[in-house]
């Protein structure tokens, strides 16, 4: 009888010791979120709309990052996260893709060896995918080879993220993964603001790479007309082209594409169309790289108003100085939508996709 007895007060102990988490009675308590540096801001906001629209009381930790004066890093959790279905949101992009990159891979190191259940990787912005073919002898293809490393962890299930460069990229990763797009969000802040119709509209994709990009766009903006902007490049500049489709002449214009990054050539496209007529010409581009601050700032010397999303932090003083042309559009609920529907048993984001 005590043999009995102490066998089950053994499997007790070890039963409540990795049993998940249940907090204020959640049934959905044995998921985390979690957050490191450049997205504390974006990580409340995320866990305020999953608890009051969602009524998922999900607990937020915010990792720590250790920087040695070697400039070695070394990511901590302040909390125990054994058996946890963890989030885990990063900004691969601030303050460098290449630090991001290091630093994911130690934290998803880091979270396996802390026990977690398994991983999704809530990434608004993936990095190195424009490289995604070898475009010349002896290079890599740099697209597959960030989700190679991300793959080296079994525990990493499934990725979040918005807008790939290009789709078919989804196939470096051999897990699941949700391209969410900008489409809904850009159209829901434009058509407020913007008073035309169809007929006074013109969606116009930067190259012809995009074109399928910017026809999904128009759906969501009275199916207006689709126009394509060609150029050609060569190794040392862009020479810019002209319009294929409807006239842009007299219209708004919207350039819809997936980033701006220096920004050159969609500035020089964007007064090219306001050359051909168009009344206004507005971009929109989910990922605001900005890697050339200098060379940015024409754009507001152009009056050129520019909308991206917060899939890149950006700081508050970056925003005031160039509040005059850029307007940001939060993705905090699409991205909260998405995290919901895969703590639900049978969740489904087609709807943001």
């Amino acid at each position: 009888m005590l043999y009995f007895a102490r066998n089950l007060i053994i499997y007790k102990m070890e039963y409540y010791m990795t049993k998940p988490a249940k907090r204020n009675g959640n049934p959905n308590g044995d998921f985390v979120l979690l957050s490191t540096p450049g997205m504390h801001g974006m990580d409340k906001r995320i866990q305020k709309i999953l608890n009051r629209q969602y009524g998922l009381d999900m607990p937020l930790y915010q990792i720590k990052q250790q920087e040695f004066t070697s400039l070695e890093l070394k990511p901590t959790c302040p909390h125990t996260i054994r058996g946890q279905k963890a989030f885990l949101l990063m900004p691969m992009q601030w303050p460098n893709p290449n630090i991001q990159t290091m630093m994911m891979y130690l934290t998803c190191d880091m979270l396996t060896r802390a026990s977690v259940q398994d991983i999704t990787l809530v990434l608004p912005f993936i990095p190195y995918q424009r490289q995604d073919r070898k475009d010349e002898p002896r290079s890599p293809i740099s697209g597959s080879a960030f989700f190679n490393l991300v793959a080296v962890y079994d525990l990493v299930r499934h990725i979040i993220t918005m807008d790939l460069h290009t789709e078919q990229a989804q196939g470096f990763f051999k897990g699941a993964l949700d391209n969410l797009n900008s489409r809904r969000l850009f159209a829901d802040v434009l058509k407020k603001k913007l008073n035309v119709d169809q007929k006074d509209l013109r969606i116009v994709a930067p190259d012809f790479g995009s074109s399928v990009r910017a026809d999904r766009f128009s759906k969501h903006m009275f199916n207006a007309p689709v126009c394509v902007f060609e150029k050609k490049r060569d190794s040392k500049n862009v020479e810019i082209g002209k319009v294929i489709g409807p006239s842009v002449k007299g219209k708004t214009v919207i350039m819809y594409d997936d980033m701006i990054d220096t920004g050159g050539t969609a500035r020089k496209a964007a007064l090219r169309i306001k050359g051909l007529g168009a009344k206004d010409v507005i971009m929109c581009a989910t990922h605001g790289i900005f890697s050339d601050e200098k060379s940015v700032e024409e754009f507001g010397r152009a009056g050129i108003p520019v909308y991206i999303t917060n899939t890149i932090p950006r700081a508050k003083k970056f925003m005031e100085k160039h509040s005059d042309w850029l307007t940001v559009v939060d993705c905090d609920a699409l991205l909260a939508d998405a995290i919901k529907e895969q703590c639900q048993k049978g969740g489904s984001i087609s709807q943001y996709m």
